[in-house]
C-alpha cells in the first residue's frame, strides 16, 4: 500500500496548489503484468494505459525515476511451460 506521508507528500506549490515530493528510498520499481490480449494489438487500440498508470502515476508520484514493466501476454492460449518461461525471466 502506497500512502501519504509514507510513499509521497504534498508541498505547496507557492501558487495556491499543491505539489508532489516523492519519499520513497527505491532505486527501481518493477510492475509485471498478465493480460489476455497480446501486447501488440492491445497497445494498437489503446496505447499502453497501465503503464502511464504505474510507471508515471504511481511510482513517478513516489519519487521512484528508474521503472520498468514487464508484460506477459496472451495468458489465456499460453502453455504451463511459456508461463514458467516468462517467471524465469
Amino acid at each position: 500500500m502506497l500512502r501519504a506521508g509514507r510513499a509521497y507528500n504534498f508541498v505547496p506549490d507557492g501558487q495556491g496548489g499543491a505539489k508532489p515530493v516523492g519519499l520513497l528510498r527505491a532505486k527501481v520499481g518493477l510492475v509485471f503484468t498478465t493480460a489476455n490480449t497480446p501486447t501488440i494489438r492491445r497497445c494498437g487500440l489503446f496505447g499502453d494505459p497501465l503503464q502511464t498508470h504505474w510507471l508515471k502515476v504511481v511510482f513517478g508520484l513516489c519519487g521512484v525515476a528508474l521503472t520498468e514493466k514487464w508484460d506477459f501476454s496472451p495468458i489465456i492460449i499460453s502453455t504451463a511451460d511459456q508461463r514458467r518461461s516468462g517467471c524465469a525471466r
